[in-house]
């Protein structure tokens, strides 16, 4: 019977004849586990006889099996007409009766001739974007006259994936955006073309080669970035803006976006291959980090970036390890003569590296995506060691900008209060400005639904220039914190006492309280105490310290305070 019998592909009954190869069949494959549980009950044993009746109840088993099955699907017996409605749909293959090795082969052409297909289709596709941005940069090389250039890779982290229309038109306005930026902001213009992963890539020219020239030519770039990292914002211009986006397309767009930028350099010389040169400059920007965004390519390079591979695999190891510790400096309140909670400080002793600073390994976390996790185990940890202080003490956790950007933040934080059976308001989350002015209408509302949970939210490093008055007004918080530029001599340096000075007004203005950063000396102290600031946080009180002695720590430091 072919499926053309058939039409409607409906299930027919079988007749006496599929029904007894049906039964057949059954019969044939219950056969092997009859003889196998009589050999395990002894009932078949002779001695001396056990290994010849193992091996020849398993060639029994195999051959009854095949016979069975063979029997049972037949496409006139009940499973074989079940497996021809579920598995025939759309199959014109004609399932001989008395062959099955004919239906198998028949099956393995259709396979074949379905991958023959889809290479084909896949071969027949047009080039990549890359290629034609790759090809755009070395015509550009060959075409200047010569002399000594720069080819630079600006890494957006917007790559160009396949996706929904919408999403890869969004990507597409927010690209142009970027290239627009860098044609108005690089003197001279530079060439410029889009590579298929994000990357823009671009030919600076060189007055010589020269290594001051091109350490000046880095620094230029440097100093450009924070420019063409400015959010792109409603308003952007049409010249940007494709005219053929549709409007979901054109609505994702609008939508403010802060680029996180990283730069590569190498330079380019007119014996030099120009894709090497490219690929150089890719190789560059691969270990930027937020610390150090512009990478120049040269001879230590390639053992930077074996370093940096190395490191993430390390920190991939210490997640697993739970190598990972928390350090606790206390916060003082010097009107009540007592310290009211301590900031959560992470550190890592590496059993390879040693210790290693937070400032070395936090942005190779943050470049790695292992940010994540280590974060939300920063944050549960505090709750849970803070849960165990006793008293109205709380703890103060710093929040990067992919943990605060996340949308189930404030799942998380409930959940590690609950977890911990912490209080919410003896837990404060630290947000430096930078962080806040990445998506202001998701700062505020998050902010709102992190206070509605009881949480107290402070501004950290305040007053390094990253958000102005205005906008940090428009969002509620507890704390502002003076960051630490201003606080050090704040007592001898007349210009950072008056921005001290300002921020306590502002502060003073909003309703919140004031904590001073890193104080050292005595003098500080006094001159912010003066002045109305209440909180401190800095060696002049406390170090940072592992949990075990923290208590020791916050009886140690009343006396002093109440003295």
């Amino acid at each position: 019977m072919t499926d053309q019998d058939n039409p409607r592909g409906r299930i027919i009954r079988p007749g006496p004849r599929g029904r007894l190869l049906g039964l057949a069949g059954l019969g044939l494959c219950a056969l092997p586990l009859v003889m196998l549980v009589l050999i395990w009950r002894e009932s078949v044993i002779v001695a001396g006889m056990a290994p010849l009746l193992a091996i020849g109840s398993a060639t029994v088993a195999a051959v009854a099996t095949l016979v069975g099955l063979d029997l049972m699907l037949r496409p006139d017996s009940p499973a074989g007409q079940l497996l021809r409605q579920l598995f025939g749909e759309g199959r014109q293959v004609v399932l001989r009766q008395s062959d099955p090795t004919d239906r198998l082969a028949l099956d393995a052409q259709q396979l074949i001739d379905e991958l023959v297909a889809q290479r084909a289709e896949r071969d027949q596709t047009p080039a990549t974007p890359q290629d034609s941005g790759r090809v755009a940069i070395a015509a550009a090389l060959n075409a200047l006259p010569a002399g000594p250039r720069a080819v630079a890779v600006l890494r957006t982290g917007l790559p160009l994936r396949p996706g929904s229309g919408a999403l890869l038109a969004g990507q597409t306005v927010i690209l142009q955006a970027l290239v627009a930026r860098v044609q108005a902001l690089v003197v001279p213009s530079p060439v410029v073309s889009v590579l298929a992963d994000g990357d823009i890539a671009m030919v600076l020219p060189l007055a010589d080669a020269d290594p001051a020239t091109v350490l000046a030519r880095s620094l230029q770039m440097e100093a450009i970035l924070p420019k063409l990292a400015r959010p792109i914002l409603n308003g952007m211009p049409e010249s940007v803006i494709s005219p053929d986006l549709t409007s979901s397309a054109a609505e994702l767009a609008a939508l403010p976006v802060v680029p996180v930028l990283l730069l590569g350099l190498a330079i380019h010389q007119n014996d030099n291959d120009p894709l090497a040169t490219l690929d150089k400059a890719l190789a560059a920007v691969a270990t930027a980090a937020l610390g150090a965004p512009v990478v120049l390519h040269g001879p230590g390079l390639r053992d930077a970036a074996r370093d940096k591979a190395q490191l993430e695999q390390e920190l991939q190891d210490a997640i697993a390890r739970q190598e990972f510790e928390l350090y606790f400096q206390p916060i003082m309140d010097v009107a009540a003569h007592q310290p009211i909670g301590a900031e959560a400080l992470i550190r890592w002793n590496s059993p390879r590296r040693g210790f290693v600073a937070p400032g070395m390994f936090l942005p190779a976390a943050e470049a790695c995506g292992l940010i994540d996790p280590i974060g939300d185990w920063v944050l549960a940890e505090a709750c849970r060691q803070a849960a165990t202080w006793g008293g109205p003490m709380r703890v103060a956790v710093n929040l990067g900008a992919r943990q605060f950007l996340d949308e189930d933040l404030t799942w998380h934080v409930a959940k590690a209060l609950t977890d911990a059976r912490l209080r919410p308001d003896l837990l404060e989350l630290g947000l430096s400005e930078r962080v806040l002015m990445l998506d202001p209408d998701h700062s505020r509302t998050t902010i709102a639904a992190l206070r509605d949970l009881g949480v107290q939210v402070a501004i950290d490093d305040f007053g390094n220039g990253a958000a102005d008055m205005r906008s940090l007004s428009q969002i509620s918080f507890d704390t502002l914190k003076i960051d630490r530029r201003f606080v050090t001599d704040v007592h001898l340096n007349p210009a950072s006492a008056a921005i001290c000075d300002a921020l306590l007004a502002f502060a003073k203005g909003l309703g919140c309280a004031v904590l001073a950063e890193g104080t050292e000396q005595a003098g500080e102290v006094a001159h912010l105490a003066g002045r109305g600031c209440t909180l401190f946080q800095g060696y002049y009180f406390a170090r940072p310290v592992a949990a075990p002695v923290l208590a020791a720590t916050f009886d140690n430091l009343r006396p002093r305070l109440a003295g």
